[in-house]
């Protein structure tokens, strides 16, 4: 279905409430005092390019943003004072560790074909595949997942290559939980009141491309692609690989708490920040408080005026100290002249005991350990070595969440490279046989290689395990052709028969 000649309303009304919460979660992700106070109804500014509305230089009005009870960052700032209100940037620690715990360290795609393998290698190395997904996976984390499409430019890359798409970009259809036809978006130019947008719109098997001419809320009407000169080469349609689509959508994390009412876009999933957003309010109010203590609690001296040294008639008074620690008083008190000091106390512990409680249930409402973003780490082995036995058991909730969301990026990421190889012979003259590949994340846990070793020696004394489980101990996450080549290495240099592993050779990739 290609795209239409005209259009009404732009975003579509269905998906405001979507994008709007989506805005929210970004402001969160972005920390701005500015933003969050906009948002939150304390105060107003300009929009950056980067928003989702129409209009990307339109002032956000307070009254458009959620609202909580009592919000910290809602409570407008009195005229004539300045800003005190600070943010913990814990919500972008979540997404920035959620990113790192996925693809910290480079999860393996693996082909059954030798040459496809070398090619899917290929284009990972020049299209930047593994840093586009580190930073598709922290927007996932706070906007509620994350699309990937193929992409090809002969003039920014010489292959095809996965881009990430901001899911507040995209108008989705999806059937049964899964995407089947998706537009993307973007303004491309803005003149007035007049905007122009770019629409690429993703079926199965092709991609069309449309300008339109409208306003800042109205898709208004299609018009050529020469009209600008930023579009100018983009076909009106391009053929793909028939029968798949060349865009995934990847959720954070399923269900929705926010609208899984709503059966066209609940498959998008939910943010780490859902159901979190007071949680946040209430620790920068903590800390915002904690920092106001320490203002207030400078030391001061409240001296007598007759004690200042008179500068002249119009010129005021000085002592010989520190201005900033005293107050000068006119009375003399009932004691006579006297100097006296104050020193408020600062309620530190208090204060820090309120914080340290808040980050530990936002971590825990995010679904992570609270140790996860802690610098601190204890070990209760004599050697001071942390084995994965301990980790695990500290980083349970952590662990948990990885594997969930590892679920949805294996999915999501076997499809997609499939799509990105097709493309590749389609286009690019590849001679491979495209196939989907296997995504193998590398676990988070690994045991230390000297308590590993100890372990396989103690067995290998025993005589209770064979090569092979030996060699799968040292390197569990090899595949069997890989074990198999290392146990006949290790046999032939021990000059022990040679055997076999158990997987059939056919099963070896």
């Amino acid at each position: 279905m290609p795209l239409p000649s005209s259009g009404g309303n732009f975003p579509p009304k269905a998906l405001e409430p979507i994008y709007r919460q989506m805005d929210t979660w970004a402001a969160w992700w972005e920390g701005s005092p500015d933003v969050l106070s906009a948002v939150y109804g304390g105060g107003s500014y300009q929009r950056s390019p980067g928003s989702w509305f129409p209009d990307d230089g339109q002032t956000f009005a307070p009254s458009s943003g959620p609202r909580m009870n009592r919000s910290f960052w809602g409570q407008p700032l009195t005229p004539g004072t300045e800003r005190t209100k600070l943010h913990i940037p814990l919500p972008s620690d979540v997404s920035t560790a959620s990113a790192a715990m996925l693809f910290g360290e480079r999860p393996k795609f693996v082909c059954e074909s030798p040459e496809t393998q070398a090619e899917l290698d290929r284009l990972r190395k020049v299209g930047k595949l593994d840093s586009r997904l580190m930073e598709a996976a922290e927007a996932a984390s706070a906007l509620s997942g994350t699309y990937l499409k193929v992409a090809w430019d002969r003039d920014v890359y010489p292959v095809p290559f996965v881009e990430p798409v901001d899911p507040r970009r995209a108008i989705p259809v999806f059937k049964h939980g899964e995407l089947v036809q998706v537009t993307f978006w973007q303004c491309v130019a803005k003149d007035d009141d007049k905007v122009y947008r770019l629409l690429e719109l993703h079926e199965k098997g092709y991609i069309y491309n449309g300008l339109y001419l409208g306003t800042n809320d109205k898709l208004g009407v299609q018009v050529p692609l020469s009209s600008l000169s930023v579009t100018a080469d983009y076909p009106e349609e391009t053929e793909t690989i028939p029968g798949y689509l060349s865009a995934v959508y990847i959720p954070n994390m399923r269900p929705s708490r926010c609208w899984g009412s709503n059966t066209l876009y609940a498959p998008l999933g939910r943010s780490d920040y859902a159901g979190v957003e007071q949680l946040f309010d209430s620790l920068d109010e903590a800390y915002t408080s904690w920092m106001r203590d320490l203002r207030l609690g400078k030391a001061r001296a409240f001296i007598p005026s007759s004690y200042l040294n008179a500068a002249g008639p119009g010129q005021g008074a000085s002592f010989n100290q520190d201005q900033e620690y005293f107050q000068q008083v006119e009375s003399l008190g009932e004691n006579g002249l006297q100097i006296e000091f104050n020193q408020p106390s600062i309620r530190f512990e208090a204060h820090k005991a309120t914080c340290d409680s808040l980050v530990k249930q936002a971590l825990r409402s995010c679904g992570f350990s609270p140790s996860t973003l802690s610098e601190t780490t204890t070990t209760n082995n004599a050697s001071n070595q942390v084995t994965a036995t301990e980790v695990n058991a500290r980083e349970r909730m952590t662990l948990v969440t990885r594997e969930k969301k590892t679920n949805y990026w294996k999915d999501g990421l076997s499809y997609i490279l499939g799509v990105l190889l097709a493309i590749d012979v389609k286009y690019f003259g590849a001679r491979v046989a495209p196939e989907a590949p296997r995504v193998e994340f590398s676990p988070v846990v690994k045991e230390q290689p000297s308590i590993l070793a100890n372990t396989v020696k103690a067995i290998a004394d025993a005589g209770a395990a064979s090569t092979e489980t030996k060699v799968r101990m040292l390197h569990p996450d090899w595949t069997p052709r890989e074990v198999q080549d290392e146990v006949t290495r290790v046999q032939g240099e021990t000059g022990a028969p040679l055997g076999a592993v158990t997987e059939p050779p056919d099963q070896l990739p």
